[in-house]
């Protein structure tokens, strides 16, 4: 009682950051510190609710107590959050922990990783069962960002999945483009079947406005989720990705993005887009073509200059003194050209 939330706080990092059997601990920490989570920002270097979150994760701590409380602060830390973009959620979905902060409070740094990336499994049954009733007064970004947490993390829910589709699906133009995209990969990911979601995904990215707007992350990121989730009989979205990706990686040639793809794609579309930097978007890595190469092949669908506009883009990129990508991430982009 005596101390403060925030110092009840680093000590359940501390704990946690060691391999010592804290559990009992840890148990009578967390009714401690229940009662004072208002105490806490949701993020930082010193104590704050993800750090405390992890610290309880990492160790296998559900109390009851806290995690009701952890779930009443989610929730209203949702319905007040109003974001521009995606990304901005990151912020308030505080269990999910890959975020800068967490070299402060957790062991990433000492062990180059995170074994416990998202929160615990009872955490979650507790906010599904809760923010079902409140989705309405979220907005629909941060539903989709909240979603992801669920998916990535392995937690299925069928009925808040279905609640949110249908949340966001009346809306989807309202989406950023990244929202648009995680929305129908969250789907395909999680392996939840909703033919709704696709058929207005569909739509949506098929607007002339959203088609150019869409980054190379985003074209591989729909491809491969409707090609994950067996919805490849649509044509017409296939042949119009396929169309667009070809151009974003001719303008990436031009531009020598393969020297660097972080922020280096310049299309006049992206000004004032509040994911982009100087209106400059994230070109082709590896990665992000290594899955559009795969929705291709799952969709069966072939485009002879686009196979060779993406090779030429690849082998730019491995004659450059520093390599592309890892060799991790080549190889799954060959194994794409391969197939």
């Amino acid at each position: 009682a005596d101390f403060s939330g925030d110092q009840l706080c680093q000590v359940a990092c501390a704990v946690a950051g060691t391999e010592v059997d804290s559990h009992n601990g840890l148990c009578d920490l967390a009714e401690a510190i229940a009662p004072k989570l208002d105490e806490l920002p949701l993020d930082g270097e010193d104590g704050n609710l993800s750090a405390l979150t992890w610290a309880m994760s990492a160790k296998g701590v559900q109390s009851e107590a806290l995690t009701e409380r952890l779930a009443e602060r989610a929730i209203k830390e949702l319905v007040a959050f109003e974001p521009k973009v995606l990304s901005d959620v990151r912020e308030v979905c505080f269990w999910a922990f890959l975020r800068e902060s967490a070299d402060a409070w957790s062991n990433r740094e000492r062990f180059q990783r995170m074994d416990v990336q998202f929160a615990y499994q009872g955490f979650y049954t507790k906010l599904g069962e809760r923010v079902i009733e409140r989705l309405a007064d979220i907005n629909p970004i941060t539903c989709v960002y909240m979603m992801w947490t669920f998916s990535k993390g392995g937690v299925g829910d069928d009925a808040l999945f279905a609640a949110i589709a249908d949340r966001v699906g009346k809306v989807v133009q309202s989406l950023d483009r990244c929202g648009l995209t995680m929305f129908c990969w969250n789907y395909a990911f999680a392996q939840i079947e909703n033919d709704q979601v696709y058929k207005i995904c569909s739509k949506d990215t098929l607007r002339k406005a959203r088609m150019a707007e869409m980054a190379p992350r985003d074209v591989s990121g729909v491809a491969w989720a409707y090609a994950k989730a067996g919805k490849i009989e649509d044509g017409k979205l296939i042949r119009g990705l396929s169309k667009h990706a070809l151009g974003l990686l001719e303008d990436g040639i031009k531009q020598k993005c393969y020297r660097g793809p972080t922020k280096s794609l310049y299309r006049p579309v992206y000004e004032g887009d509040n994911s982009a930097v100087d209106a400059m978007v994230d070109s082709f890595d590896c990665m992000s073509l290594g899955d559009l190469l795969e929705g291709l092949v799952l969709w069966q669908h072939e485009d002879a200059e686009l196979l060779r506009v993406a090779k030429e883009y690849v082998t730019l990129g491995l004659r450059q003194p520093q390599k592309f990508r890892v060799n991790r991430q080549f190889v799954r982009n060959t194994g794409g050209f391969g197939r």
